[in-house]
């Protein structure tokens, strides 16, 4: 796997914060953008419209690995 370059450990970071603290549930469930500005309250972090964007686009990412895994489907790495 590869390492997230510099200008993406923001994102990253905020990404894999949120989605940690999602709720155990009946499926996965999308980050939604009430979460996201409880988190910039929280962490005194204002993120910009496209930093918001991107943590969307990783979670549709995430919720197709999920959906994958769920199936029983293999990776890909490409």
């Amino acid at each position: 796997m590869a390492e997230c370059p510099p200008a993406c450990q923001t994102v990253w970071s905020a990404f894999v914060q949120m989605a940690l603290s999602r709720p155990p549930g009946m499926g996965f469930a999308g980050i939604p953008a009430s979460e996201i500005e409880a988190w910039q309250r929280i962490h005194r972090v204002a993120l910009t419209a496209w930093e918001v964007d991107m943590i969307h686009e990783l979670d549709k990412v995430a919720a197709k690995v999920a959906a994958n895994d769920k199936k029983g489907g293999s990776h890909d790495d490409s």
